[in-house]
């Protein structure tokens, strides 16, 4: 027997409930996360550049006729923040207002920084895989709803 339009109906909206729930409780934990991820996928970050809270790397764009590459660099500034002394990813970033010695691997793309808990009176070293928090779009590198610039050609070596 073929359940009723009226319990299909029912289970239809049950479901968009939870599914609301799920969304608002999540947006609610209060650390406006964006996580997205995925750019190792298609760019080369062994070679990537780390200054200050910038970081640079080459990405493949979509211009797939000369398999063609940008320089990008992103600000992780606008992509994380310091959540009483753990790197969590951000809208709202500044991290490297209460983290230092930041460091990213790499073979792992990782930063790794020591940051101070919400009180300052303690510092811990934390990390976090940049992986799972930047994605490429046409070469150049993003998080959140915020986008790097891109280039032809990276930094010179001097």
């Amino acid at each position: 027997m073929a359940p009723s339009v009226n319990i299909l109906t029912h289970l239809i909206i049950a479901f968009a409930c939870l599914i609301s729930m799920a969304v608002t409780q999540d947006s609610s934990s209060g650390t406006d996360s964006c996580a997205e991820g995925h750019f190792v996928s298609s760019c080369a970050y062994p070679g990537l550049k780390f200054v200050d809270h910038a970081l640079g790397m080459y990405c493949l764009n979509d211009n797939t006729e000369i398999f063609g590459y940008n320089w990008t660099w992103i600000d992780l500034n606008k992509c994380l923040t310091n959540q009483d002394g753990q790197l969590v990813s951000s809208a709202t970033g500044s991290y490297s207002s209460s983290c230092f010695n930041c460091e990213v691997s790499n073979s792992t793309a990782r930063l790794t920084c020591d940051c101070w808990n919400m009180a300052a009176t303690n510092r811990s070293q934390t990390s976090i895989d940049l992986n799972t928090i930047l994605y490429n779009v046409d070469g150049a590198m993003g998080c959140c709803d915020q986008m790097g610039n891109k280039t032809w050609k990276g930094p010179q070596v001097g």
